[in-house]
Protein backbone atom coordinates (compact mmCIF):
# COMPACT_ATOMS: atom_id res chain seq x y z
CA UNK A 1 0.00 0.00 0.00
CA UNK A 2 1.36 3.54 -0.53
CA UNK A 3 0.02 6.77 0.52
CA UNK A 4 -0.55 9.67 -1.21
CA UNK A 5 -0.95 13.32 -0.30
CA UNK A 6 -3.87 14.43 -2.10
CA UNK A 7 -2.40 18.65 -1.34
CA UNK A 8 -6.20 19.10 1.15
CA UNK A 9 -5.02 19.83 4.21
CA UNK A 10 -6.83 20.76 7.48
CA UNK A 11 -5.00 22.81 10.62
CA UNK A 12 -6.57 21.20 13.97
CA UNK A 13 -6.37 23.58 17.17
CA UNK A 14 -3.70 22.20 18.49
CA UNK A 15 -1.13 22.97 15.50
CA UNK A 16 -1.25 19.67 13.95
CA UNK A 17 -1.82 19.32 10.74
CA UNK A 18 -3.83 16.77 8.81
CA UNK A 19 -3.40 16.03 5.36
CA UNK A 20 -5.65 13.98 3.34
CA UNK A 21 -4.55 11.28 1.60
CA UNK A 22 -4.53 8.61 -1.40
CA UNK A 23 -4.11 5.07 -0.96
CA UNK A 24 -2.50 3.13 -4.18
CA UNK A 25 -1.87 -0.47 -4.28
CA UNK A 26 -0.55 -3.09 -6.73
CA UNK A 27 2.21 -0.74 -7.91
CA UNK A 28 5.50 -1.90 -8.31
CA UNK A 29 8.10 0.23 -6.01
CA UNK A 30 11.51 -2.09 -5.57
CA UNK A 31 12.46 0.95 -2.60
CA UNK A 32 9.05 0.48 -0.70
CA UNK A 33 8.88 -2.98 -1.55
CA UNK A 34 12.60 -3.88 -0.10
CA UNK A 35 11.54 -1.35 2.78
CA UNK A 36 8.99 -3.31 3.89
CA UNK A 37 11.29 -6.76 3.94
CA UNK A 38 13.46 -4.74 6.43
CA UNK A 39 10.86 -3.47 8.70
CA UNK A 40 9.28 -6.94 8.66
CA UNK A 41 12.87 -8.45 9.57
CA UNK A 42 13.02 -5.81 12.38
CA UNK A 43 9.89 -6.96 13.69
CA UNK A 44 10.36 -10.73 13.65
CA UNK A 45 13.03 -10.40 15.29
CA UNK A 46 11.20 -9.27 18.42
CA UNK A 47 9.20 -12.68 18.64
CA UNK A 48 10.97 -15.36 21.43
CA UNK A 49 10.77 -18.13 18.84
CA UNK A 50 13.05 -16.30 16.32
CA UNK A 51 16.92 -16.80 16.08
CA UNK A 52 18.34 -13.57 15.30
CA UNK A 53 21.96 -15.41 14.37
CA UNK A 54 19.68 -17.75 11.71
CA UNK A 55 17.85 -15.92 9.52
CA UNK A 56 17.40 -16.68 5.97
CA UNK A 57 15.39 -15.11 3.21
CA UNK A 58 13.84 -16.40 0.07
CA UNK A 59 13.05 -14.18 -2.73
CA UNK A 60 11.27 -15.11 -6.66
CA UNK A 61 11.43 -13.29 -9.49
CA UNK A 62 11.44 -9.94 -9.34
CA UNK A 63 11.86 -10.58 -5.45
CA UNK A 64 14.87 -12.44 -6.14
CA UNK A 65 16.93 -9.09 -6.80
CA UNK A 66 14.94 -7.92 -3.54
CA UNK A 67 16.99 -10.52 -1.17
CA UNK A 68 20.31 -9.58 -2.50
CA UNK A 69 19.17 -5.55 -1.66
CA UNK A 70 18.01 -6.38 1.66
CA UNK A 71 21.10 -8.83 2.60
CA UNK A 72 23.46 -6.30 1.97
CA UNK A 73 21.98 -3.70 4.19
CA UNK A 74 20.75 -6.15 7.03
CA UNK A 75 23.72 -7.95 8.20
CA UNK A 76 21.62 -10.27 10.46
CA UNK A 77 20.35 -12.45 7.55
CA UNK A 78 23.12 -15.23 7.00
CA UNK A 79 21.34 -17.31 4.15
CA UNK A 80 19.15 -16.55 1.04
CA UNK A 81 18.00 -17.89 -2.19
CA UNK A 82 17.33 -16.19 -4.91
CA UNK A 83 15.02 -17.99 -7.34
CA UNK A 84 14.70 -17.06 -10.99
CA UNK A 85 15.77 -13.83 -9.70
CA UNK A 86 15.94 -10.22 -11.32
CA UNK A 87 19.23 -8.41 -10.66
CA UNK A 88 18.78 -5.30 -12.55
CA UNK A 89 16.22 -2.70 -13.70
CA UNK A 90 18.39 -0.27 -15.03
CA UNK A 91 16.52 -0.94 -18.72
CA UNK A 92 14.09 1.58 -17.47
CA UNK A 93 17.53 4.19 -18.98
CA UNK A 94 17.85 2.10 -22.01
CA UNK A 95 17.76 4.07 -25.32
CA UNK A 96 13.94 3.55 -25.68
CA UNK A 97 12.95 4.22 -22.23
CA UNK A 98 15.12 7.15 -21.05
CA UNK A 99 13.45 9.75 -22.28
CA UNK A 100 10.23 8.27 -20.87
CA UNK A 101 11.91 7.74 -17.03
CA UNK A 102 13.12 11.02 -16.48
CA UNK A 103 10.52 12.88 -17.72
CA UNK A 104 7.97 11.30 -15.70
CA UNK A 105 10.34 11.23 -12.52
CA UNK A 106 10.64 14.98 -13.50
CA UNK A 107 6.75 15.25 -13.93
CA UNK A 108 5.93 13.33 -10.41
CA UNK A 109 8.63 15.27 -8.34
CA UNK A 110 6.81 18.76 -9.55
CA UNK A 111 3.21 17.23 -9.28
CA UNK A 112 2.43 17.76 -12.91
CA UNK A 113 2.64 13.72 -13.21
CA UNK A 114 -0.08 11.59 -11.13
CA UNK A 115 1.03 8.05 -9.62
CA UNK A 116 -0.31 5.32 -12.13
CA UNK A 117 -4.18 3.17 -11.24
CA UNK A 118 -3.97 1.08 -8.25
CA UNK A 119 -3.36 -2.29 -10.60
CA UNK A 120 -2.64 -0.18 -13.97
CA UNK A 121 -0.94 -2.96 -15.98
CA UNK A 122 2.41 -2.44 -17.85
CA UNK A 123 2.47 -4.96 -20.82
CA UNK A 124 1.51 -8.43 -19.79
CA UNK A 125 1.62 -7.78 -16.06
CA UNK A 126 -0.51 -6.58 -13.36
CA UNK A 127 0.99 -3.37 -11.37
CA UNK A 128 2.83 -0.01 -13.51
CA UNK A 129 6.14 0.46 -12.02
CA UNK A 130 7.71 3.65 -10.58
CA UNK A 131 9.78 4.41 -13.63
CA UNK A 132 12.10 6.89 -11.54
CA UNK A 133 12.49 3.75 -8.62
CA UNK A 134 13.46 1.54 -10.80
CA UNK A 135 16.52 3.28 -12.78
CA UNK A 136 18.64 3.39 -9.23
CA UNK A 137 16.87 -0.22 -8.33
CA UNK A 138 20.28 -2.64 -9.02
CA UNK A 139 20.72 -5.71 -6.81
CA UNK A 140 23.51 -7.17 -9.01
CA UNK A 141 25.82 -4.45 -7.61
CA UNK A 142 25.02 -5.27 -4.14
CA UNK A 143 26.28 -8.87 -4.78
CA UNK A 144 29.74 -7.88 -3.52
CA UNK A 145 28.56 -6.79 -0.31
CA UNK A 146 26.94 -9.66 1.40
CA UNK A 147 30.23 -12.89 1.48
CA UNK A 148 29.21 -13.85 4.43
CA UNK A 149 25.84 -14.90 3.55
CA UNK A 150 24.89 -18.66 2.09
CA UNK A 151 23.91 -17.88 -1.54
CA UNK A 152 21.87 -20.02 -3.45
CA UNK A 153 20.80 -19.01 -6.86
CA UNK A 154 18.44 -20.97 -8.86
CA UNK A 155 17.95 -20.13 -12.83
CA UNK A 156 15.83 -21.82 -15.54
CA UNK A 157 17.55 -23.05 -18.14
CA UNK A 158 15.32 -21.16 -20.94
CA UNK A 159 14.51 -17.86 -18.97
CA UNK A 160 12.81 -15.94 -21.32
CA UNK A 161 12.32 -12.59 -19.30
CA UNK A 162 16.00 -11.19 -19.01
CA UNK A 163 19.43 -12.97 -20.01
CA UNK A 164 20.74 -15.17 -17.20
CA UNK A 165 24.21 -13.99 -18.08
CA UNK A 166 23.60 -10.77 -16.65
CA UNK A 167 21.42 -11.76 -13.70
CA UNK A 168 21.55 -14.90 -11.85
CA UNK A 169 24.80 -16.04 -13.68
CA UNK A 170 26.27 -12.51 -13.29
CA UNK A 171 25.76 -12.62 -9.36
CA UNK A 172 26.97 -15.74 -8.92
CA UNK A 173 30.14 -14.99 -10.74
CA UNK A 174 30.62 -11.69 -8.66
CA UNK A 175 29.79 -13.26 -5.49
CA UNK A 176 32.30 -14.33 -2.62
CA UNK A 177 31.92 -16.43 -0.28
CA UNK A 178 29.64 -19.71 0.08
CA UNK A 179 27.69 -19.81 -2.96
CA UNK A 180 25.88 -22.22 -5.44
CA UNK A 181 24.17 -22.19 -8.98
CA UNK A 182 21.69 -24.44 -10.09
CA UNK A 183 20.18 -24.64 -13.61
CA UNK A 184 16.65 -26.10 -13.64
CA UNK A 185 16.42 -27.56 -17.08
CA UNK A 186 13.51 -27.30 -19.36
CA UNK A 187 11.40 -24.71 -17.89
CA UNK A 188 11.27 -20.94 -18.65
CA UNK A 189 10.32 -18.68 -16.62
CA UNK A 190 7.10 -19.59 -14.92
CA UNK A 191 8.17 -23.09 -14.97
CA UNK A 192 9.60 -22.83 -11.65
CA UNK A 193 6.20 -22.56 -10.10
CA UNK A 194 4.76 -25.61 -12.02
CA UNK A 195 6.78 -28.05 -13.36
CA UNK A 196 9.85 -27.51 -11.41
CA UNK A 197 7.88 -25.95 -8.35
CA UNK A 198 8.67 -29.90 -6.14
CA UNK A 199 12.44 -29.38 -6.72
CA UNK A 200 12.87 -25.99 -6.60
CA UNK A 201 11.02 -26.17 -3.00
CA UNK A 202 13.54 -29.09 -1.63
CA UNK A 203 16.73 -27.12 -3.26
CA UNK A 204 15.68 -24.00 -1.09
CA UNK A 205 14.69 -26.10 2.03
CA UNK A 206 18.40 -28.11 2.06
CA UNK A 207 19.64 -25.25 1.60
CA UNK A 208 18.40 -23.41 4.62
CA UNK A 209 18.62 -26.75 6.65
CA UNK A 210 22.14 -26.50 5.90
CA UNK A 211 23.24 -23.45 6.53
CA UNK A 212 21.11 -22.47 9.32
CA UNK A 213 20.00 -25.86 10.90
CA UNK A 214 21.84 -25.95 14.64
CA UNK A 215 24.50 -23.85 13.08
CA UNK A 216 25.67 -21.34 15.88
Amino acid sequence: VKLIPTGKMHETKDGRTISEMKELRELVDPIDQTTDILNALHWIQGENLCDPDRIGIWGSSFSGGHVIYVAAREPRVKALVSQVGSMDQRWVLNNQMRKTTYSTGTGRSRGTVDYPRSGEKFGNLKGYPILEKLMRYAPIEDVHRIDKVAKLFIIAENEELFDNKEHGILAYQKSNGINKIVELKGITHYGIYHKKRKEAQQLSSDWFNEHLKNKK
